[in-house]
């Protein structure tokens, strides 16, 4: 004979598969970059690779903010710091738009900042 019960506790349903759609952006970043080359622009590395690699980057920052990611709160706060002090030195910035998107002598500003943490 079988004793059945009516329990409140959650039922399990094993490990939780992460989530395989950024390591797929990722992968497509990868390819993507290699794959754009603009036959009419000044180098290979043109116009043409950096809009490629802006929009995959964009889904794949996308796909992290659609999940809980943790980050250590010390990390966290040293990335808040550093965002802040460049915000400030953004709008205090000589350049007004060299400040938010960078040099093209690949020095970066404050929008390319944002995208690393």
């Amino acid at each position: 004979m079988l004793d059945i019960r009516e329990t409140t506790a959650p039922q399990e349903t094993g490990p939780a598969r992460p989530s395989r759609a950024l390591a797929i952006i990722l992968g497509a970043l990868f390819v993507a970059t290699v794959v754009a080359v603009d036959p009419y622009g000044l180098v290979p590395s043109g116009p043409l690779r950096w809009t490629v690699s802006l929009v995959v980057m964009g889904a794949a920052a996308g796909a992290v903010l659609l999940r809980r990611v943790r980050v250590e709160t010390t990390t966290r706060l040293v990335w808040i710091a550093l965002l802040a002090w460049l915000f400030l030195s953004a709008i205090a910035g000589a350049d007004a738009m060299h400040a938010w998107i960078g040099t093209p002598d690949r020095r970066l500003g404050f929008l390319a900042w944002c995208t690393f943490p």
